[in-house]
């Protein structure tokens, strides 16, 4: 959404657990990061649509299984690293070791969630593997971070607060609930901005997101009160999305399931 508010000439898409996406079509996948024969037509197909920036779900299976093998990856971007997929990997470690392939597969840089508990090792990987790599950093409220917030006040809507980057400072407005996304737009303004994107003109872009489908999802269902859905599916995500609706005072509560298409 960012780069499509801010260079509104080209267009972007994402591939990943929502399938492949873009401004004006969409095409399911199978997989959140697809077997490298499907990966390459499903990037192939964006390239028909126009498309000419993509980003890229990259998973722990995917990585281990090589399955990004062979792509050209210009950014590589490092959310928060919490136990995942353990029914897939051995153990944390395993889980941390696949995620660092990533770092390796980035031909320019890298962007990096400073508050991740594997932070130092991830900047220590970096620091002897990718030393050529410009590495920048970014913490919604981390002072330390490259790119971070300040003076953040939420509300019913989102977000406000300031951007600070550099020596510059920006006022922004996030329409987006859950801190968690605070820091998903940071990881999204910063790789923007290492392509060329003006900072200021990310900002203003930021004012026009709509949420990701399913995740702090604001359901208008003429009910009183509010209603949202987060299709959270490990413990540390439901946790967080408990936490933001107690923030809010609201009443929380939620159903597991094992079946996909049981939304309730």
């Amino acid at each position: 959404q960012l780069a499509d508010h801010c260079e509104p000439q080209k267009s972007a898409a994402s591939l990943g657990t929502l399938g492949l996406q873009s401004r004006k079509r969409n095409s399911k996948t199978f997989n959140t990061t697809p077997y490298p024969l499907d990966l390459f037509h499903h990037l192939l197909e964006a390239s028909g649509w126009g498309v000419s920036r993509v980003f890229l779900e990259a998973s722990s299976h995917g990585l281990k299984q090589n399955r990004l093998a062979g792509l050209d990856i210009d950014t590589a971007i490092f959310s928060p690293i919490t136990r995942d997929h353990m029914d897939y990997h051995p153990d944390i470690d395993d889980y941390v070791s696949s995620k660092l392939i990533l770092a390796n597969l980035a031909r320019n840089n890298i962007i990096l969630s400073l508050g991740c508990a594997h932070a130092p090792r991830i900047l220590e990987h970096l620091r002897r593997k990718r030393p050529q790599a410009r590495t920048v950093t970014v913490d919604p409220t981390l002072p330390a971070a490259d790119w971070h917030f300040a003076d953040i006040v939420p509300d019913e809507t989102g977000f406000e607060a300031r951007l600070r980057t550099g020596h510059a400072t920006y006022a922004i407005h996030i329409p987006l609930l859950g801190r968690f996304n605070l820091n998903n737009l940071l990881l999204s303004m910063a790789s923007l901005a290492t392509s060329g994107l003006p900072a200021g003109d990310l900002c203003s872009a930021a004012s026009a997101l709509l949420p990701a489908a399913g995740r702090m999802q604001r359901l208008n269902l003429n009910l009183p009160g509010y209603v949202y859905i987060d299709y959270a599916h490990t413990p540390d995500a439901l946790a967080a999305g408990l936490r933001e609706a107690v923030r809010w005072g609201r009443a929380a509560g939620f159903r597991p399931s094992s079946d996909p298409t049981d939304f309730w």
